[in-house]
């Protein structure tokens, strides 16, 4: 049995529990995020994988909500379904907050695809971040790397100024000068490097960097 058809045997079983479907003229709403490490999850929309699994029994509604901390708010509040791509760090940290989320299964692991970005060429390591302003999406995959790169240097959070934004919008302040460092992944990574930034360290070695399919 494929992780797909596994997903939508666990997905039916746990709107049938909840009763949520019924009430919802019977529609699965799907978080989906366009990012490399999530090519599975894209491939299976394209393929409509999904609208083949649940064929005749619910409506398929694809959500573009390209932040792990909201897709856990989203189905917290019974607004959301499923996430695909949704990031461990984001996940646990909403189990651990008492939302009824169960992770079903894993899209990819890609720790390389998360990285801390800076444009300042005289940045050279994680601890002369110390005093910067940062930008990143708090509770993020590319956060708890920051974290955990940042305690290795024997600094927290509370020695940087740090912005929760979006990674979309860390990657643009980085390219326009208002940050001095970004937490970002995929193609925001290659967005900023064409926007003469670079690497300053990722997640390799560091985190497990996985890409889990919730419901």
């Amino acid at each position: 049995m494929t992780l797909l058809k596994k997903t939508a045997l666990m997905v039916i079983f746990l709107l049938s529990l909840s009763g949520a479907a019924g009430a919802r003229e019977r529609e699965i709403r799907i978080a989906m995020w366009k990012l490399p490490l999530n090519l599975p999850a894209m491939a299976a929309a394209d393929g409509r994988v999904y609208e083949r699994s649940f064929e005749g029994e619910y409506k398929i509604r694809y959500i573009d909500l390209p932040s792990g901390p909201k897709q856990v708010q989203a189905m917290a509040a019974g607004e959301l379904d499923i996430a695909e791509g949704l990031g461990a760090a984001a996940a646990l940290v909403g189990i651990a907050n008492g939302a009824d989320i169960t992770i079903i299964g894993a899209n990819s692991r890609s720790p390389e695809a998360f990285a801390i970005v800076v444009k300042n060429p005289k940045i050279r390591s994680v601890s002369e971040l110390k005093g910067k302003k940062i930008g990143g999406l708090r509770g993020s995959v590319v956060h708890q790397l920051f974290v955990e790169l940042m305690n290795k240097e024997g600094i927290s959070e509370k020695d940087v100024e740090f912005y929760s934004m979006t990674l979309r919008t860390a990657a643009s302040s980085l390219i326009a000068g208002r940050v001095d460092a970004a937490l970002l992944a995929g193609t925001e990574i290659l967005r900023a490097e064409k926007g003469g930034c670079r690497i300053l360290s990722d997640g390799k070695g560091h985190i497990d960097g996985l890409s889990l399919i919730v419901a």
